[in-house]
């Protein structure tokens, strides 16, 4: 067997160095593949461009948020204790909303949400000999070696009524009403296409959220004042810190109760009040460029809020918001022309009219003589495809001089309104359809 192996490889290589042609080809192979090496643009090739459009085109297919969101559900449906017909009438409820067109349109952006809700709710069935060990120690000697310090303890070691009370306003009302309110902002006072956007920017930032707690699982500031250096188990319940008192001062157990009954008693790193409060202000910030300082300011006070009640350490709170900025900035890059308003309502936006010539010629050049073509009535019919590649063509930015061709079956795209026609012969339902700009 050695001789079989061995000694055609050890004859190949001496026929090699003693043939001078053969050693020249290969120095003149070895000299080529350097030059193609050292042409090679690196810097190019790596570009972030590059980089998120292969993003888009590999991760962001049509319908991945359909696959991660059966695994998720069927994952949680498979622990949960129910009978096999309650969950059988889930799926089957599940997908007629995601089939019919009336409630696609609301729970295909929404899809995210109702996955990371499911999951968060399932966490507690989970067994704890599947869960990981739980990190008690590892998120305050993270701070005090980034940050030289404490700061949680440093905030809540000295406690006032008065401060009780401007920690609870946003972390125990405001927190929980924030999302609803901003996308009513957002319905009211953005394009259309931003609320998906939104949504969907929400719900996958909690759902990354709750995957990472599950998966490295943080004991809060609290656990050492109720239980010192113990070792964690997911036997113990939770905690309400710092908000206890406010449910003393009220005679209430609104969070005495709810927080010892929480399916992810050790969710502490990433932040996911960090992180509401920091995509909000993200979104806001661009419907309302000049209110900028007022919701960086907020954020700032829902850290304060997090850290005096002693449910979160610093580390976690950047966490949180970097998780968001993330997100966000992948929203953004994408799907700027969404985003970023210039009108006031909502309804302003159906009035305005695209200015094509002032930002690509070639689009310019095909509708005029698409429109021209129509005028002579030389053009009688348009095929599926072509009118779904002019569709696609035509479907870009209404707000903004940076055009960005988009696919019909993005998965963050939803909500189509309509169309506007530019000019009275674009529009012929017999023959084309409505001809015009898409606004989303």
């Amino acid at each position: 067997m050695k001789r079989i192996l061995v000694y055609p490889i050890w004859l190949t290589f001496s026929i090699f160095q003693k043939t001078e042609n053969t050693s020249c080809i290969f120095k003149d192979m070895r000299a080529r593949i350097k030059t193609k090496i050292k042409d090679i643009n690196f810097n190019e090739f790596i570009s972030r461009k590059r980089l998120f459009s292969l993003c888009k085109s590999v991760l962001l297919i049509s319908y991945v948020e359909y696959f991660l969101s059966a695994i998720i559900c069927i994952s949680c449906l498979n622990i949960l204790p129910c009978m096999a017909f309650i969950k059988i009438f889930i799926v089957l409820l599940y997908v007629l909303l995601l089939i019919f067109p009336i409630t696609r349109v609301f729970f295909r952006p929404s899809l995210p949400i109702i996955s990371w809700l499911i999951l968060f709710y399932a966490c507690r069935f989970i067994p704890s000999s599947m869960r990981p060990h739980i990190w008690i120690s590892i998120l305050p000697t993270l701070e005090n070696i980034l940050y030289g310090a404490r700061l949680s303890s440093l905030l809540s070691n000295h406690t006032h009524f008065f401060l009780d009370i401007l920690a609870w306003i946003p972390y125990g009302i405001v927190h929980f009403g924030a999302p609803f309110v901003t996308a009513i902002v957002i319905y009211l006072f953005s394009p259309s296409g931003t609320l998906p956007i939104f949504a969907k920017s929400f719900g996958y930032l909690n759902l990354i959220g709750v995957i990472i707690q599950l998966v490295f699982p943080c004991s809060p500031p609290w656990y050492e004042s109720v239980y010192g250096s113990q070792l964690a188990n997911y036997s113990m319940g939770g905690s309400a810190g710092g908000l206890a008192r406010i449910d003393n001062f009220f005679g209430t157990k609104l969070y005495t109760s709810t927080f010892p009954a929480s399916p992810l008693v050790f969710g502490a790193f990433p932040s996911l009040h960090s992180g509401h409060a920091t995509l909000e202000a993200l979104f806001l910030s661009c419907i309302f460029p000049k209110t900028t300082p007022y919701f960086v300011i907020y954020v700032l006070w829902l850290w304060w809020c997090t850290m005096y009640l002693t449910h979160h350490y610093f580390v976690d709170l950047i966490g949180g918001s970097c998780l968001a900025v993330f997100i966000f900035y992948i929203a953004s890059y994408n799907y700027s022309s969404y985003m970023y308003s210039r009108n006031l309502f909502r309804r302003d936006y159906h009035n305005s009219i695209y200015d094509l010539p002032k930002t690509d010629p070639e689009i310019s050049k095909l509708s005029f003589v698409r429109y021209n073509l129509l005028e002579d009535n030389k053009m009688d019919r348009i095929s599926h495809d072509n009118h779904i590649q002019s569709f696609d063509v035509l479907s870009e930015s209404l707000y903004t001089n940076k055009l960005s061709k988009d696919s019909l079956f993005s998965i963050w795209d939803e909500e189509t309104v309509g169309y506007i026609n530019t000019l009275s012969s674009f529009h012929d339902v017999g023959n084309y359809g409505d001809i015009g700009i898409v606004i989303k």
